[in-house]
């Protein structure tokens, strides 16, 4: 499930085709004027077998997709995402358990290219350790800043003082995830975080949720990276798994049980409800986990369906299913512009096919998590 939220804005542009009529004839003609309309919804949507591995490649019309708990309806496309330029970013905090994987980082990074990412795709990587510093800005991947980037921000990790042991930490784990997230938001391509952490935020202003919700409306997938052994008391599973069922309740979460959860289990909440998930790695796997995890995102499928005239503003959930297979699908969020009231009042818009329309179910979005 995730959350798709309607705004009350629309894109339109207009394409004038009378003036070469005007220019030939010398004289003028009736200015046509073609518009044309964002209703298509294009969705990233993360597909894997239950222990996280790839599946053999999925049939179209096995994907369903339902709205608000609305009828299933297939979707109008449904692709690969193959390679789609991706828009990176990679948060490398050192000021946890995760520390002990940064010797490998420099290495890991540079092995992405070309291999896996290419000059089309963008980067940027931050350190978060006594505060958060930004060593590459939507830098071409592959590239001498790209390069320079993880060269500096190992060199930054290793002449720092440690976060307690001789510097005061005055940026978190929660708060740099939504600056970076806020950074991508206006960024083309298919937006992407890799955190490199131990999942543990120490003081941010801003809660877990809170960052969860800004990365589903902005399109922002989250990915975690963290040392193998990592991991709260194990209730993550029933949560998400709840949360992606349309479930009738008054509150559909335990809340003794959040109540007893880790940390981590924030986290792996925030990375699963934002169409990602968290990987792990031992000393010495940290190039590989980190090959898996672009391989995963080139893995994706991109769903695509027409918007609904019935959409109105507010957070919608949406699911995906692929049959009756028991997988691990996780889909990114979306922000959609609200109907154009001129599109609708238009008597020369093409009328859409009602029997392809997605209908929105009756069921309210899944209320926040407890903070």
């Amino acid at each position: 499930m995730l959350w798709m939220v309607v705004t009350p804005a629309a894109v339109a542009w207009q394409a004038g085709t009378g003036q070469a009529a005007q220019d030939a004839a010398g004289e003028e003609t009736p200015v046509a004027v073609f518009h044309a309309y964002t209703n298509l919804i294009q969705v990233p949507v993360l597909v894997l077998n239950s222990d996280h591995k790839p599946l053999p490649p999925i049939a179209e019309k096995k994907f369903a997709v339902s709205l608000d708990g609305g009828p299933a309806f297939t979707p109008t496309h449904v692709r690969a995402e193959g390679e789609d330029p991706i828009t990176l970013s990679i948060l490398l905090d050192v000021g946890g358990d995760d520390a002990q994987l940064m010797p490998q980082v420099e290495k890991a990074l540079n092995g992405l290219t070309p291999a896996l990412l290419h000059p089309r795709d963008r980067v940027s990587v931050y350190l978060l350790g006594c505060s958060l510093q930004r060593f590459a800005d939507d830098a071409p991947a592959g590239g001498a800043l790209y390069q320079a980037a993880a060269e500096n921000a190992v060199k930054a990790w290793k002449e720092q003082p440690k976060v307690g042991r001789g510097c005061r930490q005055t940026t978190h784990l929660w708060d740099s995830l939504g600056y970076m997230i806020k950074q991508m938001s206006s960024l083309p391509g298919r937006r992407v975080i890799l955190a490199m952490t131990d999942g543990h935020d120490r003081g941010s202003a801003h809660t877990w949720n809170q960052i969860r919700v800004f990365g589903a409306a902005t399109s922002v997938a989250i990915f975690g990276l963290t040392p193998r052994g990592w991991g709260g008391v194990g209730i993550h599973d029933e949560l998400v798994d709840r949360a992606y069922s349309q479930v009738d309740a008054p509150y559909p979460f335990a809340k003794p049980a959040m109540e007893d959860a880790g940390r981590g289990d924030q986290f792996e909440l925030m990375c699963e409800l934002t169409g990602g998930l968290v990987l792990t790695a031992r000393v010495g796997e940290v190039d590989r986990e980190m090959r898996r995890f672009v391989e995963m995102v080139r893995g994706r499928y991109i769903v695509e369906f027409p918007r609904s005239d019935e959409a109105t503003a507010g957070a919608h959930s949406f699911v995906v299913t692929v049959g009756n297979q028991a997988a691990f699908v996780r889909a990114s969020g979306k922000s959609v512009p609200l109907p154009d009231p001129e599109e609708l009042a238009d008597p020369s818009t093409q009328a859409k096919d009602p029997a392809k329309a997605p209908k929105f179910g009756t069921r309210k979005v899944v209320p926040p998590f407890p903070q």
